[in-house]
């Protein structure tokens, strides 16, 4: 019983959030809407004309998708609004006629990328964070073979960061967006406090219960937010 106590104290005295500056990343470029299949198999629909890197460097680049009311779709520029969200939204899409025509709600389901530059100004441990999308790809400009995935915060749960040991220089940041008619994402980078571990009760399936542990046996979720392993 004492032991259980000890634990329990622990635990309320190690839930914190590490102090990190956060700065959003407002400027973007879209690339779609283009058509999306099931989750499980879905594919990259440009990986056939060399991949979103390669068509960065042809701002002109056209592609077939029957969501364009022209049937092409290209790059365009988005932003994002005062609290960090990118709204993504295709002026040449009209997604009401497409339900109407087609008589199903499923046909206005999308995906798009979206690409950007984040500049690192001194060396360090940084915090990347993307809510609103699965995964997301970041590596040095220019260094295709250290391409690497995160995770990305789908569930916008401010839980689901990626820390990373970072040196000055310019850093490409990729992510594959899928939404129904609609969608918002949020990316943000920041300099991680080099203590920044937090842990936490899971609240999917409680431990505790009024103040006493329902088991002998407790979850404990532990977050890396500060140092890069």
């Amino acid at each position: 019983t004492m032991a259980r106590t000890l634990l329990f104290g622990f635990l309320l005295v190690a839930v914190w959030i590490p102090s990190i500056s956060t700065k959003y990343i407002s400027n973007w470029k879209a690339l779609g809407p283009f058509p999306v299949g099931k989750t499980e198999f879905d594919g990259d629909p440009v990986q056939s004309f060399g991949g979103v890197d390669q068509l960065l460097a042809n701002q002109s680049f056209q592609a077939v998708s029957e969501l364009s009311k022209s049937g092409y779709v290209g790059w365009s520029k988005m932003t994002a609004n005062s609290q960090g969200f990118v709204d993504a939204y295709f002026k040449d899409v009209n997604f009401n006629n497409i339900i109407q025509s087609l008589s199903s709600i499923t046909a206005i389901e999308f995906q798009a990328w979206f690409a950007t530059t984040v500049k690192v100004a001194k060396a360090g441990a940084y915090l990347l964070r993307c809510e609103g999308a699965h995964n997301f790809e970041f590596r040095r400009q220019g260094d295709i073979d250290d391409a690497r995935f995160y995770h990305g915060d789908i569930y916008n749960r401010d839980d689901v960061a990626q820390p990373l040991e970072l040196e000055p220089g310019l850093y490409s940041l990729r992510l594959r967006l899928r939404g129904k008619a609609q969608a918002r994402f949020r990316c943000s980078v920041g300099k991680a406090d080099a203590s920044g571990f937090k842990a936490t009760l899971t609240s999917v399936q409680p431990d505790v219960f009024a103040g006493r542990l329902v088991s002998d046996v407790m979850a404990v979720d532990i977050r890396n937010y500060g140092t890069p392993l």
